[in-house]
This record gives structure tokens, C-alpha cells and sequence, in this order.
């Protein structure tokens, strides 16, 4: 009896594993697709965390953009930190993008009219941290 049952054990196993596979790949399918949404939505603030780093170079100071971290609800979050050299600090900038909203500091900037004032924000966030490095360094 264990021997009628045995092809059908191991078609089923088969299919188990099948849809395994199948779903894990569109998982990773679906990272793709929200990681290339979020990279449209977040190119405007990466250009400016870029061309921010180069000026703070200068001044002993840099910007590390992090990879993107999947959360639920189809958001993704990522992080950039400013590096302060003299003392050694670190400013985290935390944004959390879901379609073509940022989030930061629980304050929502669309894609599309919003990201002006978000470089804005971030800039006055970045001065207040260096402020005590430039005094102490001057």
C-alpha cells in the first residue's frame, strides 16, 4: 500500500516546492518593482545627498546613502547619514517612501511638488547639526 502512495506523495512534494519557488520569486519581483518606484520617487533627494557630500568634503564631513529596506504595506525605508569627522558623530536622515510620498520626520513631501521643500528641510536639519562643529573647528 505505502508503495501506491509513494508517487503520489513525491508529486506532491514536487508541486510544494514548485510553489515555493514560484512564490519566493514573486516576492523578489515585487521588491523590484517597489525598489525602481521608490528610486524614481527619491532621485531628486539622492542627486541633492550627492552634490551634499562633495560639498561637505571641504569641510571633513561626508554622506552615506544606505541601500533600501523593505517594510510592510509596500513601503520601503532608507537611510543616509551625515559623518561629522572632528568629533566623530553621526546625523541619521531617515526617509520612508510608500508610491510617490517621502516621509520624514513623520512630515509627508509628494514626488511631484514636495521634494523642494523636502531638500530644504534636510538642509536646515544638516546646518544645525555641523553648527557646533564649525564653531568648535573655527
Amino acid at each position: 500500500m505505502s508503495d501506491d502512495h509513494s508517487p503520489i506523495r513525491t508529486l506532491k512534494q514536487k508541486w510544494n516546492e514548485e510553489d515555493a519557488e514560484r512564490a519566493t520569486q514573486e516576492a523578489r519581483a515585487q521588491q523590484i518593482f517597489l525598489e525602481a518606484g521608490a528610486n524614481h520617487t527619491f532621485a531628486p533627494i539622492e542627486d541633492f545627498l550627492v552634490r551634499l557630500n562633495e560639498v561637505l568634503s571641504a569641510a571633513g564631513a561626508s554622506v552615506q546613502i544606505e541601500s533600501w529596506q523593505h517594510l510592510d504595506d509596500r513601503r520601503l525605508r532608507r537611510v543616509a547619514k551625515v559623518l561629522a569627522s572632528n568629533p566623530l558623530q553621526t546625523l541619521p536622515l531617515d526617509f520612508t517612501i510608500h508610491g510617490v510620498s517621502i516621509f520624514y520626520h513623520e512630515k509627508v513631501f509628494r514626488f511631484d511638488s514636495g521634494a523642494a521643500a523636502l531638500i530644504l528641510a534636510i538642509t536646515a536639519d544638516v546646518e544645525q547639526f555641523l553648527t557646533p562643529h564649525r564653531t568648535s573647528a573655527g
